[in-house]
């Protein structure tokens, strides 16, 4: 379990770096769409934070809040992406394999949590 939160931790902070450095293309590629002025300042600030998120949720001395977050986070993040997708024409090329795999993580995640009782 902690080889897949490890994969998590490191996948959110890879895109948080990226949303940091290349806001637009982590944003076309996602919702399809072209941002500027203050939404590539959004896309920085939402970058810092899955930066931020990765990093915090490294397994270590309190593994089981690693996990918890690390569940919750991609649970919210698939019911969006998927919500999206449905409802909205925001649909880049790598909106529905990230909802997926955000899905897949959170089931497995959340699993991780009843296994490790």
């Amino acid at each position: 379990m902690k080889n897949l939160l490890r994969i998590s931790s490191v996948a959110e902070a890879t895109t948080g770096f990226a949303a940091i450095i290349i806001p637009s293309i982590v944003i076309q590629l996602l919702f399809g769409i072209e941002v500027s002025g203050v939404a590539l300042t959004i896309s920085r600030l939402a970058g810092i934070a899955l930066l931020s998120l990765g990093i915090a949720c490294w397994p270590g001395e309190h593994f089981m809040l690693a996990l918890r977050t690390m569940s919750l986070y991609n649970l919210l993040v698939a019911i969006f992406f998927i919500y999206i997708g449905l409802s909205a024409s925001l649909v880049g090329i790598l909106l529905w394999p990230a909802g997926i795999l955000h899905l897949g993580l959170a089931v497995l995640l959340v699993r991780g949590i009843f296994n490790e009782k």
